[in-house]
């Protein structure tokens, strides 16, 4: 087993076995690796120690090379009835839509008591994005669900949309950093009308305009669960800024509106919408950088 640190490679950590014995022994309730290339006789130990753990809640796999015969001996863990895994943390683990495909859209539509699951920084596409909505369709349990930094797109932004008409669980969507567009919008505002669980909608980066802020707009205004919208670093101009404030004031469920970083608003339009939200109580209007902590 070999760990890469620096472009080098280094034997892994004697941590990393005592691991997979804690977990064996029900006495694990965190499991982490990071930066390793994890072959897959130790991901065969790793779905051993799965099937005898009844202790686990967090499974951590950030910045690890696993082959999809390697991540098929871990889904299988995770999908024994028993399984007590509540958050998988999936970052900068080369997970592409072949590995999708086969497993994440049965892994989130079969697991019982799945939570949070993080898919940020890796290689996923529209047909990966596909499966994760298929599952995500089907899930009762995921509350949280991190896409950010991949290449979902409108198109799997849409696939996304439609599951959430379906789902009943999920509270945080985080999509930002996917080269996804006003079309993208159009969906999520469909989904927005009929969803009533979904709590914050994470869209900064992107490539939306004053068309998508607007269809976004008419989404939220019947909305009423969505605390926090991020619309940060987008093309959103004075038309999109008037739209979203229009739509807002009626709803007393949003509670924060962040716009960093959308240039083309002008600074009339930003004081204007100021003065239109002052009256909402426990409202946050954002045009300025500055440290935003979420809740994952």
């Amino acid at each position: 087993y070999q760990r890469r640190v620096h472009g080098d490679q280094q034997q892994m950590e004697p941590f990393e076995d005592k691991q997979l014995r804690d977990l064996e022994n029900n006495t694990l309730e965190t499991f982490k690796l990071s930066e390793v290339i994890v072959p897959d006789e130790y991901c065969s130990l790793i779905y051993k120690a799965l099937l005898a753990s009844f202790s686990l809640t967090e499974f951590h796999l950030n910045q690890c090379h696993i082959s999809e015969e390697g991540y098929s001996h871990i889904i299988n863990g995770f999908l024994k009835p028993t399984s007590t895994l509540e958050t998988l943390n999936l970052e900068e683990a080369k997970i592409t839509d072949g590995i999708c495909s086969k497993f994440m859209g049965m892994l989130l539509s079969q697991h019982k008591k799945l939570k949070n699951i993080s898919f940020c920084a890796n290689e996923i596409g529209p047909k990966g994005a596909a499966k994760i909505a298929y599952g995500l369709a089907l899930s009762g349990s995921l509350a949280s669900l991190n896409l950010e930094i991949n290449s979902v797109r409108d198109e799997g932004c849409i696939y996304i949309a439609e599951s959430l008409k379906k789902n009943n669980s999920l509270q945080i969507l985080n999509l930002r950093f996917n080269q996804i567009t006003d079309k993208g919008m159009e969906a999520l505002s469909a989904a927005l009308e009929v969803n009533s669980t979904i709590k914050q909608l994470l869209l900064g980066n992107n490539k939306i305009s004053d068309i998508g802020a607007e269809k976004l707009a008419e989404g939220i205004e019947t909305n009423f669960s969505l605390q926090l919208l991020d619309l940060r670093e987008n093309d959103i101009g004075n038309a999109g800024l008037i739209s979203l404030i229009l739509h807002i004031s009626p709803n007393t469920t949003l509670k924060q509106l962040i716009l960093t970083g959308n240039s083309k608003v002008s600074e009339t339009e930003k004081k204007n919408a100021f003065c239109q939200v002052s009256v909402k109580e426990h409202f946050e209007l954002t045009f300025s950088h500055q440290f935003i902590l979420y809740s994952y």
